[in-house]
């Protein structure tokens, strides 16, 4: 099943294979130490395979090279342009037509002709600059809409409401590691969207914090009899707020990301009209 699920996220955008790897690392690191589960992490790495080797095998038949992913030029050369700029409106790497004239960058085979390591080596101290600004917007990206303020509160909750004994350790560490393929973004630009798989993750800390909170005030609470009725509204209230926190929040980074993409839609229009013959 997880070779399954890794598989279908490869599928969906080429970055699952970089979770694949890392777990198949964990799987191997772990079998090596417990000498058993070497079937079991072979088929989790089987299975991986078979799902993602047909998108593969596409990508070989219409590029004529052995690629994992059919976007990598191109979202380098159009990650440095969003950092650099700020955006990637107007004529970008993704609208812009190749040499030929005749189509698009974003489908053409030159775009292969960018890669993120002769980006850097070409111009080392540009990369530094922009991974630098990447990094500075991380935690701006990471408190807005994409967890809030209400959930990182319970996360912290959630990190420190209780010691960290051995187990919580390795919980925690396990968690942890698992958003360490999250490093490549700062590598390309940040925005919400690239940072999503942050989400499970730290839906799981703020659930241990939720749980702290209602304990407390349920304990809280229970000194006064009178109030029992308010024991089972204090949980309702609690996860009631902070979904309705959250989907504002949703709200407003959608209304962002689609208010950013409104004029690049205008300016194609305006392009096709000024382009395209009459009728």
């Amino acid at each position: 099943v997880a070779g399954l699920a890794f598989g279908l996220a490869y599928l969906i955008r080429p970055e699952g294979l970089i979770w694949w790897a890392l777990y198949l690392l964990i799987g191997l690191v772990t079998c090596m130490r417990r000498k058993s589960g070497w079937r079991a992490l072979g088929v989790f790495a089987a299975v991986f395979v078979l799902v993602a080797l047909p998108y593969v095998i596409y990508l070989y038949r219409i590029t004529g090279t052995i690629q994992l992913a059919g976007k990598t030029g191109i979202s380098v050369a159009l990650g440095a342009q969003i950092t650099e700029q700020g955006t990637a409106q107007g004529n970008d790497f993704g609208t812009m037509l190749d040499r030929t004239g005749e189509e698009v960058l974003w489908l053409s085979s030159e775009q292969r002709d960018y890669s993120l390591i002769d980006t850097i080596v070409a111009e080392p101290r540009a990369a530094l600059r922009r991974l630098v600004i990447n990094l500075r917007a991380v935690p701006d990206e990471v408190s807005g809409p994409l967890l809030g303020p209400a959930l990182l509160a319970l996360i912290v909750l959630g990190w420190f409401g209780l010691p960290w004994d051995a187990r919580r350790w390795q919980q925690n560490g396990f968690l942890l590691t698992s958003l360490l393929p999250l490093a490549v973004v700062p590598l390309f630009h940040v925005e919400a969207r690239l940072l999503a798989p942050l989400v499970p993750v730290a839906l799981v800390w703020a659930a241990e914090g939720t749980w702290h909170l209602v304990e407390w005030g349920q304990k809280s609470l229970a000194l006064w009899p009178k109030l029992r009725i308010l024991q089972v509204v204090w949980p309702v209230l609690l996860v009631g707020g902070v979904l309705l926190m959250q989907l504002q929040g949703q709200r407003t980074a959608a209304a962002v990301g689609q208010a950013s993409l409104m004029p690049s839609h205008r300016a194609a229009g305006e392009w096709l009209g000024a382009n395209s013959a009459p009728g």
